[in-house]
């Protein structure tokens, strides 16, 4: 995810400048998988969505959920959750499986749903659901 300064870390553009990932983890002591999964963190991310989430501190893993979704959802999911101020990796799970199959990424399949039956009822009531709700002032609008 690019710093707080909007550029991207020294490591990226070293990258992009050829120097070796394996090299770059060495004298970071990190994981090789950790500088790979930086670099493509933003790919599969729609340009709208990645602008709204910039200044947030997000777990890596939202953002593989955040590509099961299209890019008109991703924007919604991004804007769920800066309305609720609800950055976590269970609240962006919970808004995949809210997802619509038409909404979905393409060749992304929905999960079978975990959980309680009527589990997903406060998803209703919250407005995630609800293609036409709206949020307002953290409260959904049913």
């Amino acid at each position: 995810m690019p710093s707080r300064n909007n550029h991207p870390p020294c490591y990226l553009k070293a990258v992009e400048n050829g120097v070796s990932e394996e090299r770059i983890a060495k004298s970071l002591n990190v994981d090789v998988a950790s500088i790979r999964r930086r670099r493509k963190l933003l790919d599969g991310i729609c340009t709208e969505a990645a602008e709204l989430l910039k200044e947030k501190h997000i777990a890596l893993n939202t953002f593989s959920k955040l590509r099961k979704l299209g890019a008109i959802r991703q924007i919604e999911a991004a804007e769920l959750t800066l309305a609720m101020n609800n950055f976590s990796n269970s609240y962006v799970r919970a808004l995949v499986a809210a997802t619509p199959i038409a909404q979905l990424a393409p060749g992304c399949q929905p999960r079978a749903a975990q959980g309680a039956v009527g589990q997903t009822g406060h998803l209703d009531r919250e407005g995630i659901r609800k293609p036409g709700a709206r949020i307002r002032g953290g409260r959904a609008d049913l």
